[in-house]
């Protein structure tokens, strides 16, 4: 599939974007990441907190798939599992995709407009069948890439990585399209994600020691006290310096699908540096490819 958009720009380059878009709104797009990890990662955990009734976890949805409802019943009965991981996992099946996409909804919203209303992130629930099957055919073709060997597995996970962005970009789109866009517009371009992903290496050990040092901190104050819900609060409040760098990180990510998809460019073809005033948003009208010229690629 043919990308004739390869972004030239360095990581250096496309961080520097994501500054320039952060810059005085950084607070704000922190509550719009903040919401986002207590829906994916506090709620499941708050919910395994709740139904903690017996000793021991088991994934209901592989138990459901393994034993008899007889069986199940027993073990229940006897205190020998809980629900609580299986109706997490469901949770989170149910409901990843849509958050994905409402996601890259509001952080599209920012980037371009400087729109920067938390609620976006339920955005993905006004096509949310679309984000569900976006989420398994995903998971499904990364998995069977990853059956031949890991590394097939990962190029298969950037060959993906924008299908989120594309659906969020036009709703209109189906399923089958945001993947075949997300490839098109990923070819040549998945060697530049990895180099760019590996270049934010700092701001996650930087984030990781210091969400270290409070879960450790407050391990030590709460000993006394401790229980689930206990260790979800120092999950929350140690995960903030991650939240932090998830700002910057996923603004970078939103500059490179720009950069990408083509709807960013730079003004004129001078030398590197480029600055970032250099670039432009192209209006979408005049980004939109004819279909029969998208059948084509």
């Amino acid at each position: 599939m043919y990308n004739s958009n390869i972004v030239r720009e360095t990581s250096s380059e496309i961080r520097a974007l994501a500054r320039r878009a952060l810059k005085g709104n950084w607070s704000k797009v922190f509550i719009g990441i903040f919401l986002f990890y207590l829906l994916m990662n506090t709620v499941p955990s708050v919910i395994d907190a709740a139904f903690s009734f017996g000793q021991q976890s088991v994934d209901l949805v592989s138990m459901l798939s393994e034993k008899t409802p007889e069986e199940i019943m027993t073990a229940y009965e006897n205190g020998e599992f809980n629900v609580s991981t299986g109706i997490s996992s469901l949770y989170s099946l149910a409901l990843s995709g849509a958050f994905s996409a409402g996601l890259c909804s509001f952080l599209l919203a920012f980037f371009r407009k400087g729109d920067i209303k938390p609620g976006y992130v339920f955005n993905g629930f006004e096509y949310y069948l679309k984000t569900l099957a976006l989420m398994l055919l995903i998971g499904l073709f990364t998995f069977l890439w990853t059956l031949l060997f890991i590394i097939p597995g990962i190029i298969a996970a950037f060959r993906y990585s924008q299908a989120f962005y594309v659906l969020a970009d036009d709703p209109s789109k189906g399923v089958i399209e945001c993947l075949d866009e997300s490839k098109r517009i990923m070819t040549g371009n998945k060697m530049k994600l990895f180099i760019f992903n590996l270049s934010y290496i700092g701001w996650y050990i930087a984030a990781g020691i210091c969400s270290g040092i409070i879960s450790t901190v407050l391990a030590l104050i709460s000993a006394a006290f401790i229980n689930s819900f206990v260790l979800v609060f120092i999950d929350l409040v140690s995960a903030l310096p991650l939240l932090v760098a998830m700002v910057y990180v996923q603004t970078g990510c939103t500059a490179f699908y720009e950069l990408a998809s083509e709807n960013l460019v730079a003004r004129s073809s001078q030398p590197q540096p480029i600055q970032v005033d250099d670039f432009i948003e192209v209006p979408a009208e005049e980004n939109k490819k004819a279909p029969d010229e998208n059948n084509e690629q």
